[in-house]
């Protein structure tokens, strides 16, 4: 134990900030916390955690948590990642926002191959061919449900040039 650091007795023993933390549970940044803010020792180590009114999530019919949801198997995403993704309105339905894979691990394609056109390529190679980001022909197929074909039109690419 460092020469300096704060002894604390609490119930008839004495410990430092991190003794206490293991045997309690709590996390020494919180015990440091609550001290400066003015806490007495007693005070620190008894008072509840903040339990904030959690914002419950309806989808399938069933109310949970962010973090509740992200234990669930259809989840994919963590529970900031569904926070977050509830927030931004980018998503037609919860359960979307629930279902949807995260975009770095969908950003590339491992190959699949969609035709259009009577042609088949990966959406990297589309990309490459039209001179666009990947993640433009993949948003518009994959998050907003169209077409190829329809796609890669409004993209500017030409039939006649596949």
């Amino acid at each position: 134990m460092p020469r300096n650091e704060k002894l604390y007795t609490y119930k008839g023993k004495t410990q430092n900030i991190s003794q206490w933390s293991r045997e309690l549970g709590l996390g020494p940044v919180t015990l440091h916390a609550r001290l400066r803010s003015g806490m007495s020792f007693e005070e620190a180590v008894t008072k509840k955690f903040n339990t904030k009114t959690s914002v419950y999530i309806e989808a399938w019919g069933q109310k949970k948590s962010a973090e509740q949801w992200a234990l669930d198997p259809r989840c994919k995403v963590s529970a900031a990642t569904l926070s977050r993704r509830l927030k931004s309105g980018q998503y037609k339905s919860v359960e979307e926002a629930i279902e949807t894979a995260p975009l770095r691990q969908t950003r590339t394609d491992h190959g699949e191959k969609l035709e259009a056109f009577g042609v088949q390529r990966t959406i990297s190679q589309w990309a490459k061919h039209l001179g666009v980001p990947k993640s433009r022909i993949h948003n518009r197929v994959h998050r907003a449900g169209l077409p190829l074909e329809e796609v890669l039109r409004d993209l500017g690419f030409d039939e006649s040039n596949a």
